[in-house]
């Protein structure tokens, strides 16, 4: 169920949201959304075509044509008459929870909006219902197949030994729910970005997009190839991803670097910008707004804490660079 209802459940939900925008007229919603499903097709047809999983053109043509969702039934059925996840598995349920963090922050916007700007009316019965729904999957799903997939990167099958086996070993025997912390907070902080964007509307995600994609090229100047163009956008929704040979850690905590300079940038514009709209900041605060409001805020606080708890557990170092002093491993990482 975890591997398949729950995922499959996400994307249907986020196909209706796409219908509904399409019913609603809503096409710059539709073409975030519709892109996002491509991405996930795309993504995992390549990784589809350059596992040695035996998959023939016309499974990768389906794939295309389904926008993944054949790919990763056929690939979870493998699976189970294997009775253990495939590596290509977890690699097309991290892609698929892109593809959901795309839909959920245009949902979370679209919620944002509505009754506030001119043509945005209301959201009412079904449609209100559809988005709260998808949502609210959303916030269970996503953390939940981040957070696995991180797991399994550390575990014995999945493990590089470039990792820092000192959080390794710590977070395996006895911290991962401050691992699951982490990645919920990601999801958290996803909707106080949506909030900015609300408060510096129409561009206030340009310059952020910007500095991130800026950050990642100079960051993977020396490494740059298809696979580092496909982390880069998961890197910006879900730092999953381990040390290891392909993403030196160096690269992986910059990476950190410019998403925690990003999340603190964005709250503290966010303060700002609420005083600045009053009319914007009644907006937030109705009823069927608030609960954004106030995971949204909350969640990037929570973020930034997250962040450097995890840091300092030696999280984003190698085990090469901690050393063998296993106190100073978990508590004293320096920046």
């Amino acid at each position: 169920m975890q591997d398949t209802g729950f995922p499959m459940l996400d994307f249907g939900s986020d196909i209706s949201s796409g219908l509904s925008y399409m019913q609603h007229g809503r096409w710059q919603f539709l073409s975030f959304v519709s892109g996002g499903m491509a991405f996930n097709g795309m993504a995992s047809t390549y990784f589809m075509s350059s596992s040695d999983s035996g998959y023939s053109r016309a499974d990768l043509a389906a794939n295309m044509l389904t926008l993944g969702v054949y790919g990763y039934l056929r690939e979870s059925q493998r699976s189970q008459r294997a009775r253990s996840k495939s590596e290509l598995l977890r690699i097309m349920k991290l892609i698929e929870n892109v593809e959901s963090a795309i839909s959920f922050v245009v949902g979370v916007y679209s919620v944002l909006i509505a009754g506030f700007l001119e043509g945005y009316d209301q959201l009412e019965g079904s449609e209100l219902g559809l988005r709260v729904f998808s949502i609210a999957t959303s916030l269970v799903t996503l953390p939940m197949g981040t957070s696995d997939f991180a797991l399994w990167m550390m575990s014995a099958e999945g493990q590089n030994q470039n990792q820092n086996q000192h959080f390794v070993d710590a977070t395996l025997a006895n911290n991962k729910m401050g691992l699951r912390f982490y990645h919920l907070t990601e999801v958290l902080n996803l909707m106080n970005l949506m909030v900015f964007q609300f408060l510096y509307r129409p561009w206030g995600l340009a310059p952020i997009l910007a500095f991130y994609v800026l950050g990642s090229a100079v960051i993977f100047r020396d490494s740059m190839s298809f696979i580092s163009f496909l982390v880069v956008p998961v890197l910006f929704f879900f730092n999953a991803i381990s040390p290891g040979a392909t993403f030196p850690a160096k690269n992986i905590r910059n990476m950190v670097r410019v998403r925690l300079f990003l999340s603190i940038a964005t709250s503290v514009a966010n303060i700002v910008g609420i005083y600045r709209s009053p009319a914007q900041l009644a907006q937030m605060l109705s009823l069927k707004v608030l609960p954004i409001t106030i995971l949204g805020l909350s969640g990037s606080v929570l973020h930034v804490g997250s962040t450097i708890q995890q840091w300092r557990a030696g999280r984003w170092r190698s085990s090469g660079e901690m050393g063998d002093n296993t106190y100073e491993a978990l508590g004293g990482a320096s920046w």
